[in-house]
C-alpha cells in the first residue's frame, strides 16, 4: 500500500511545537498551523530513480518569484501531467513512457516547492499557474494526467483560469478542500478553537474565493471535457467515494476503480496506464464501475 510521504524532520519539530503551542494559546497555533498547511515534504519520492527519455528537454517557468522545473520529450499531440501534494514529476515515468510510445508528446513537472523547484511553501493557486504559463510556452494540451492534489489544481485551472484542454484524468483525487483540511486538522491533531482559528486565516488567504471554489468536487460542475477518474477502493489517503461523487459531477465522465493499489502504486499499474493511453487516444467506452484489478 502506498500513503502519504512520511514528514520531514523539520516538520517533526513544527508538529511537536504545534501541540505545545495549542495547549497555551489556539489563536497561536492557528497561525503555525497554517504555515504547515503550505509546506509540503520533498521527501517522499527521493528513492525513486531519474526520468530521462531520449529527446528529454528542461525548461522553467517563474511563478511568484520561484523557478519551477519541466520536463518534454515526444513528438505529437501534448499530454500533460501534474503529480500531488510532496509528489514529483518523476513518479509518472512508466505513464509517460507509455504516452511516448503511443506517439504523443509528454510534459512531466516539478510544482513549486517540490522536488527540484524552488520554494518551500505553495498552494493550488501556484500550482495552477504553473500548469497555465508550461503551456503558454508549449502550445495546447491534449489531455492533463493529474493526480491526487494536482486534480483540483487542474479543475481550477480549466474551470476559472481558461486552461486549454481536451480532455481530462483524475487519479486518486480529494472531491473537496473541506476534507483536506479535516484531514490535516486530523493528522496534526488540532482541536476545534484552533481549526476554527485556521479556517478564518484561510478565508483571508483566499478573498473574495470562497474555499469550495478551489473543490474539485465544486469545479468538475464547470468542466464540459470527457473525463476520465481512476480510484483505488483500498486509498488511504484519499477515498475512493469522493471520486465516486466526483464523477457523477462531471459533465462526460467514466469511472475506474482499482484493487490493493493504494494511492501511489496505482501510477505504476499497467492497467491503470494502458486505461488512461486507451481513453486519450480513441476515447473508446469504459465501462461504469469497471474494476481493473480483476
Amino acid at each position: 500500500m502506498s500513503g502519504a510521504p512520511k514528514p520531514t524532520t523539520k516538520q517533526l519539530i513544527l508538529y511537536v511545537s504545534f501541540q505545545s503551542l495549542q495547549l497555551l494559546s489556539s489563536r497561536l497555533a492557528s497561525f503555525l498551523a497554517y504555515h504547515l498547511w503550505f509546506h509540503p515534504s520533498r521527501q517522499g519520492f527521493t528513492h525513486l530513480p531519474g526520468f530521462f527519455p531520449d529527446g528529454v528537454n528542461a525548461a522553467e517557468v517563474t511563478v511568484n518569484k520561484k523557478k519551477v522545473c519541466y520536463w518534454s520529450a515526444g513528438n505529437g499531440k501534448t499530454v500533460f501531467m501534474m503529480h500531488g501534494w510532496a509528489g514529483c514529476g518523476k513518479q509518472f515515468s512508466h505513464m509517460a513512457q507509455a504516452f511516448l510510445d503511443a506517439g504523443y508528446r509528454v510534459i512531466w513537472i516539478d510544482a513549486p516547492a517540490h522536488g527540484v523547484s524552488a520554494g518551500w511553501q505553495t498552494s493550488l493557486f501556484e500550482f495552477s499557474e504553473s500548469t497555465l504559463q508550461v503551456q503558454q510556452q508549449e502550445g495546447p494540451f491534449e489531455a492533463i494526467v493529474a493526480h491526487s492534489f494536482g486534480v483540483p489544481c487542474s479543475l481550477y485551472a480549466i474551470a476559472r483560469q481558461s486552461l486549454q484542454v481536451e480532455k481530462m484524468i483524475s487519479i486518486a483525487a480529494p472531491s473537496t478542500t473541506e476534507s483536506l483540511l479535516d484531514g490535516f486538522c486530523k493528522i496534526i491533531k488540532a482541536n476545534q478553537a484552533t481549526k476554527d482559528w485556521l479556517i478564518k486565516r484561510f478565508k483571508t488567504f483566499l478573498g473574495d474565493i470562497d474555499i469550495t471554489d478551489t473543490s474539485a468536487l465544486t469545479n468538475a460542475r464547470r468542466i464540459a471535457q470527457p473525463c476520465l477518474v481512476i480510484h483505488d477502493k483500498h486509498d488511504r489517503v484519499t477515498r475512493a467515494k469522493g471520486s465516486q461523487q466526483l464523477c457523477e459531477n462531471f459533465q462526460q465522465a467514466r469511472y475506474l476503480e482499482t484493487q490493493r493499489l493504494g494511492h501511489n502504486k496505482i501510477l505504476r499499474d499497467q492497467a491503470v496506464i494502458d486505461a488512461c493511453v486507451k481513453f486519450v487516444s480513441d476515447s473508446e467506452e469504459i465501462g461504469l464501475d469497471k474494476n481493473l484489478a480483476e
